[in-house]
């Protein structure tokens, strides 16, 4: 709840007081013992319906930022979010907004400003229901940022954490497709391939999602020797990936296979 609104509640509660007092309605004896007793209760309630009206609304304000990045739009997501997160009092409620953010600005191709959010905030105060979704993003951006040993220890540390299911199945599947392009990076092919050809199965990939997995399945047939099916892979990932990075890395592989490709940006 912001501050404005806690006052707001605190001036109503007590106008309501003031007037009850004025018009008799307070007593002493039992009668006062009565109405203190109903008057906390009044406050108790009230704040616990504020409370969770504000947890609704900061939800509802991350879940539709959320959707406008699983339909691509990163620059659309980027601007609500620093509005979520200019807007937000309370250093919690940032914090969620700032974790966040750090998938559009791995989408952006932005990996350093990505891990540089991500470790101004300290994990510790995370709320523990965020910290998958906080190890999933620091691990992508830093896998994209060629900075696989620090991605490596980071699974390390968290291997408990990545491998425990959460509430929601998209979170779910980005990490399982996230440890799949670790594996990729860690030359791992056969795993990765496998964990990618089944992800893509799934139906409430994201776009985005889906083109990552679809690069790193070029990725894979590129190293395994095969180029045509690697074009194939890349040339859907650039199709899938237009207004994420996606698109630039993939038609850079694919002009070392066949020449300038004339489906690029």
């Amino acid at each position: 709840m912001t501050k404005s609104k806690l006052l707001n509640w605190a001036f109503f509660f007590i106008a309501l007081v003031v007037f009850l007092v004025i018009f008799g309605t307070w007593k002493p004896g039992v009668s006062g013992r009565i109405f203190w007793g109903a008057a906390a209760a009044m406050l108790v309630g009230f704040t616990a319906w504020a409370t969770v009206a504000e947890t609704r609304r900061i939800r509802k304000r991350s879940q539709a930022a959320t959707e406008l990045l699983s339909a691509g739009r990163v620059e659309e997501f980027l601007r609500e979010t620093d509005r979520d997160i200019a807007a937000s009092d309370q250093a919690r409620v940032r914090r969620l907004f700032m974790v966040n953010k750090s998938a559009g600005l791995f989408y952006q191709g932005e990996f350093s400003a990505g891990i540089e959010l991500l470790k101004s905030v300290p994990f510790k105060k995370i709320p523990r229901a965020l910290r998958p979704l906080y190890v999933n993003n620091l691990l992508n951006c830093l896998m994209l940022a060629d900075r696989l040993p620090e991605a490596n220890a980071l699974r390390e540390k968290h291997a408990a954490l990545l491998a425990r299911p959460t509430r929601h199945p998209r979170l779910n599947l980005a990490i399982r497709g996230t440890l799949a392009y670790l594996d990729l990076m860690n030359g791992r092919l056969g795993a990765a391939r496998a964990a990618f050809q089944e992800l893509l199965l799934a139906e409430v990939q994201p776009l985005f999602s889906r083109a990552i997995m679809h690069y790193a399945l070029g990725q894979i047939e590129l190293e395994e020797g095969n180029a045509e099916a690697a074009g194939e892979q890349l040339r859907r990932a650039m199709e899938l990936g237009q207004g994420s990075f996606i698109p630039a890395r993939a038609e850079a592989i694919l002009a070392g296979i066949t020449g300038p490709s004339s489906g690029g940006r």
